[in-house]
Formats: structure tokens, C-alpha cells, sequence
């Protein structure tokens, strides 16, 4: 194992020491602490892992998120997955600094993870792989309590909850729809224009929740554990297609879930990202001939964009949330107003009610007289 390499060179060396019998046990015991924190290092390595163009901006946006990665100190390997231009088009130097591997060629950012992968060496070498579209910026994202939360919550697929760049909730009221690269849309979606999904409101922060279970993950930036790759994209046949990825984010957290015995899929509500939307995946026919066919062979994992839970983690414990706050914002406001609702028409029929009641007894007063003075009498008394 090449990653755990250093670490067997530390150890060499602390056995090679030879203390004084009055510190031995402490030197052995230094070894150890040193050992530990070696091989934490060593097996908390992430691939990150871009499909890009070649734009002035994507370059931006890829080379400042790299950059917060490594002012992080967090260890990590770039491979860019070249779908239009060429390595030639991006900065030289910085290349060749920053990026382990590229491969070029046509297709789809799961298609290209799905050539890249290597079995063994990737799981061997890497905690996690992210697996990032070009318009995600992370530059302002807390990404090392992200990835600590990440390694909590047991589950195979992690993704980031996502907001605007000026930290406004992407899912807009009013029925909006937003752009998403590699997100499955419904089946009865337009097969024109760009690529729609409707407000995706389960990705959008939770503020109840520290991180939430799901039944979904979209393609857009799932942090992957290294040692479900192989189910993804090796043993999950037919789930990757060589013109689109459509369809793998609508059955892989249930297909996890019943391969592992766990929940397959979370979100992460705490530290969000921003999604650019750039909109850039044009819908095609092969789209939905991906979706449909990926959809009749896993049908039975199919998401229903479910949140199983909401928890909150504090102090390295974590809590279930009161169910209420699994709800979205515009459920709630539904609810609220069918409360409303029909507490107006509770409120009516009671008027209703009581003016059929006045009325009434407007007609027995009308009717009886002498019973109405009397009874005027008694409360006069």
C-alpha cells in the first residue's frame, strides 16, 4: 500500500531507537502517538474530480476551489475530466503543480470517474472521492467540519446542501425552476432546452438540521466513500451510459442502502456550497433514453426524494430532531395555510350556526311574547 508507505518508514525508525531503559516506554509510547497520527493522515486523502470545459471561468472557479483545499491542509489528488478543450488551454505552471492526472474525450462526469477508476489503488489511496461539477464554488465552504461530518454519519454518499453565491436558498417560491448538470429530471420533463429539475428543495439547507438521511443525492457534487466505488461503478451494470449519467442519483442511495445494510445517502445541512448554476448540460434524446433505461432495470431502488431524518450533531453526539423540522419551508407554509383554511370555514359555519340559532329565537320570541318578557324579567332580577 503506497499511501501507508511513510508510515511503515516511521515506524522503522522508532524501532530502530534505542532509549535509555528509563524512557523506553516512553519512547515507545511517542512511536505510537506518531504512528497513529501517521496513518490518520495517510488515510484521510480525497480525490477531487472535475468534468471541465475550458472557459476563463471555469478555470477560476476550479483553481480557487483547489486552492481552499489545500489552505485547509486537507491532503488531497486533482484529476480534470476534459470535455471540451484540452489541458493545453489552462495555465501551465499551475497544471502541473495542482492536477495528478487528466484524461480528455466526450461524455458525462460519471462516464469519465467511470474510465479514470482504478480498482484497488483508488481505495487503497483515497477516503473519499468528490465528484464535482465546474459550477460549484467551495472557496467559502468549511470544508474540513463538511468532511468531519461526513465520517460521522456512515453513509456511502454524501452531498452538500447548496445555496446562491449570495448565500440565498436556490429553491426560489413561486414554482421557479433551476438548472442542474447530471440531476435526473421527472419523466413527463420537456425534452427541449436545458436541462430542468424544478426547485430541488431537498438539496437546499435544512436550518433544523446539522445533516439529513435521504433517498437522494444528486450527480451535482456527491462526495463518494472510496470503498463503494466499486459498486457504483463497476457492479452497477448499465447504471452509467456513454451519453448521459441520467438516472444513477435516482436509484444508487437505495441500491446502497440494501448492499450495505445502511443508510445510503445524507445531506449535509450545516456547511453549505454555492451552486454558480451555469446551467451548462443542454438536454438531449439520449438524456431520457439513459433515464428510462437505467429506470427499467433499477425501478425497485427508485428515489421518491424522501428525507428519512434530520440530526444534530454536538459534542461528537448525535440527535434525532422532532420531525417537524425534516418538513421544508414550503410545506410548512402549505400546511399553515390549510390550517387557515379550514379554521376560516370552522369560523363560518359557526357563524352559521349561531346566526340560524339568533334567527330562531327571533322566531320563538315573535311567536311567544309574554315567555320573552318574562325571561327579560328573570335577568333583569
Amino acid at each position: 500500500n503506497r499511501s501507508l508507505r511513510p508510515c511503515s518508514a516511521v515506524l522503522s525508525l522508532c524501532l530502530s531507537l534505542d532509549p535509555p531503559k528509563s524512557s523506553y516506554m516512553a519512547g515507545r509510547l511517542f512511536c505510537l502517538v506518531i504512528l497513529s497520527s501517521c496513518f490518520q493522515l495517510s488515510l484521510s486523502r480525497i480525490l477531487l474530480f472535475w468534468a471541465v470545459d475550458s472557459s476563463e471561468r471555469t478555470q477560476e472557479t476550479v483553481q480557487a476551489n483547489v486552492e481552499h483545499v489545500k489552505n485547509l491542509g486537507i491532503d488531497h489528488d486533482v484529476i480534470l475530466a476534459h470535455y471540451r478543450g484540452s489541458r493545453r488551454d489552462w495555465d501551465q505552471k499551475w497544471y502541473r503543480e495542482h492536477v495528478t492526472k487528466s484524461l480528455s474525450g466526450t461524455g458525462f462526469k460519471f462516464h469519465f470517474l467511470q474510465r479514470a477508476y482504478k480498482a484497488g489503488d483508488w481505495e487503497e489511496r483515497y477516503e473519499f472521492v468528490w465528484a464535482l461539477d465546474s459550477d460549484i464554488d467551495l472557496s467559502k465552504a468549511d470544508l474540513r467540519q463538511f468532511l468531519e461530518m461526513a465520517r460521522h454519519m456512515n453513509s456511502a454518499i454524501v452531498g452538500p446542501t447548496f445555496v446562491e453565491k449570495g448565500g440565498m436558498s436556490l429553491a426560489q417560491d413561486g414554482g421557479s425552476v433551476i438548472r442542474r448538470e447530471g440531476h435526473s429530471p421527472k419523466r413527463h420533463t420537456s425534452h427541449h432546452g436545458h436541462q430542468l429539475s424544478g426547485p430541488n428543495k431537498i438539496q437546499v439547507p435544512n436550518p433544523g438540521c446539522d445533516f439529513r438521511h435521504t433517498d437522494f443525492v444528486e450527480l451535482t457534487a456527491p462526495l463518494l466513500k472510496s470503498a463503494v466505488l466499486r459498486s457504483i461503478l463497476v457492479d452497477c451494470k448499465h447504471c452509467i451510459h456513454d451519453k448521459s449519467d441520467w438516472g444513477l442519483d435516482m436509484m444508487w442511495c437505495k441500491y446502497l442502502s440494501e448492499r450495505l445494510g445502511e443508510q445510503g445517502c445524507a445531506l449535509v445541512d450545516k456547511t453549505p456550497v454555492v451552486h454558480l448554476d451555469w446551467g451548462l448540460a443542454p438536454v438531449s434524446a439520449e438524456f431520457y433514453t439513459a433515464l428510462h433505461a437505467v429506470q427499467a432495470k433499477y425501478g425497485n431502488y427508485w428515489s421518491q426524494h424522501r428525507v428519512l431524518d434530520c440530526k444534530h450533531q454536538e459534542a461528537g453526539l448525535v440527535e434525532n430532531i422532532a420531525e417537524e423540522t425534516v418538513q421544508d419551508t414550503s410545506t410548512k407554509r402549505k400546511s399553515t395555510k390549510r390550517v387557515k383554511k379550514k379554521t376560516h370555514r370552522l369560523s363560518a359555519v359557526e357563524t352559521v350556526k349561531k346566526g340560524g340559532s339568533a334567527d330562531a329565537s327571533r322566531r320563538e320570541n315573535r311567536e311567544n311574547p309574554n315567555e320573552r318578557d318574562s325571561q327579560e324579567q328573570e335577568e333583569d332580577g
